[in-house]
């Protein structure tokens, strides 16, 4: 599985020049991390418009697909339904309370992510089901695949903080931060957080509901 990359745009056409980072995430026994993002911790001054197309977060197999979406402040997102049953979903979190109710085939108007924070989502009607959507306040992140790796590309040379953030994680995101230069070549960053078990509810059976 690639690493999916955010949306790297600036908002304007900018001089400097524009280097990568490579990231890698594993826990403190080495083995990789999936679906952790990666991220410029800080861009002082910074403002960054949201992408005009709606970001997805599916509904397949009764689950959300994919299950951690990182995506930039004021970017919509759309929850299409690609089952054959009913979806209520539902998030109380401090960074955007709402509810969506998804039939098949009847698409529901995307929704606004307009602060920065971690939104959980559940379903009202299969308990197990759970995602996230991290919302971040600069367009320059990267989601790991399965190997743990994350691609962060088209960030002006200077020097960042880098953090990572897991539904799995110990502690806060701050403690996670490392420095990294960007300039002409790839910079590279590994992160080795403290982590907790993965959080998996336990489904009903197939074809229950």
């Amino acid at each position: 599985m690639k690493a999916l990359t955010g949306v790297l745009l600036l908002a304007t056409a900018s001089s400097a020049r524009a280097g990568e980072i490579a990231a890698s995430v594993a826990d403190t026994a080495g083995k990789p991390v999936a679906e952790a993002v990666v991220f410029v911790y800080e861009i002082p001054g910074g403002a960054f418009p949201p992408p005009a197309e709606p970001a997805v977060m599916d509904q397949i197999n009764k689950e959300f697909v994919p299950r951690v979406l990182p995506i930039l402040a004021g970017t919509k997102v759309r929850f299409p339904n690609k089952d054959n049953t009913h979806h209520h979903i539902y998030s109380f979190s401090k960074a955007k309370k709402f509810e969506v109710p998804l039939f098949k085939d009847e698409p529901a108007d995307p929704v606004e992510m307009e602060k920065p924070g971690v939104i959980k989502l559940g379903c009202n009607i299969h308990d197990w089901m759970l995602g996230y959507i991290l919302v971040l306040d600069n367009p320059y992140f990267a989601r790991t695949g399965a190997d743990g790796k994350a691609a962060l590309a088209g960030i002006p040379e200077g020097e960042y903080e880098l953090a990572v953030w897991s539904e799995r994680l110990k502690g806060p995101v701050e403690a996670t931060r490392q420095k990294v230069k960007v300039g002409a070549g790839a910079a590279k960053a590994a992160f080795k957080p403290s982590l907790g078990p993965a959080r998996k509810a336990k489904r009903a059976a197939v074809g229950d509901y």
